[in-house]
């Protein structure tokens, strides 16, 4: 919507998961699940093989169900401080979730939400449609694109902490 200039529903939200671990499979999907949500999960490429992460079976099934699968980097490398790192993590990243998943991979997650002009300037070029980062912005834009700002939410929040997140609630 955002890129087509649409005006966003009243009260948005996107819930993400970064890296590509298992308990996101296990715990959040069902119950996302069972109340009709999606999300957008953003995989760490070289976990897809490895112990306690998902696996292209786990995502196919989500896929599936709608959710987004994104790249969050081949390592989770911070790009900020290795730009010579830039190309393998973002478009070698892209390239194999494309290969392994059979589907086009349009968003990028900043390792640590973290970027910088030519970090930007990169996943730009490698083809992604957007991304996103870490900070409490709640204004986007066509020209926010690369970089929707995302508040975390960690696991040890009560409710009350959450709902104060929102904005609609400052």
């Amino acid at each position: 919507l955002i890129r087509d200039k649409l005006p966003l529903p009243p009260k948005p939200i996107v819930i993400t998961f970064d890296d590509g671990n298992l308990d996101v499979y296990q715990n959040a999907y069902p119950v996302m699940k069972q109340y009709g949500f999606v999300g957008v999960f953003y995989i760490v490429s070289n976990r897809l093989v490895a112990q306690d992460f998902v696996n292209t079976v786990q995502l196919t099934e989500m896929m599936q169900d709608g959710w987004e699968i994104g790249s969050h980097s081949a390592t989770h490398a911070n790009l900020v401080e290795q730009h010579d790192l830039v190309k393998s993590e973002a478009f070698d990243s892209k390239k194999s979730l494309e290969n392994e998943l059979g589907i086009p991979i349009n968003t990028f997650a900043y390792p640590f939400g973290r970027t910088d002009e030519l970090v930007t300037d990169r996943v730009f070029r490698y083809g992604y449609l957007g991304a996103v980062g870490l900070g409490s912005s709640y204004t986007h834009s066509a020209q926010t694109v690369y970089y929707l700002s995302r508040e975390e939410v960690r696991f040890e929040y009560t409710l009350e902490q959450f709902i104060a997140l929102l904005p609609w609630q400052n």
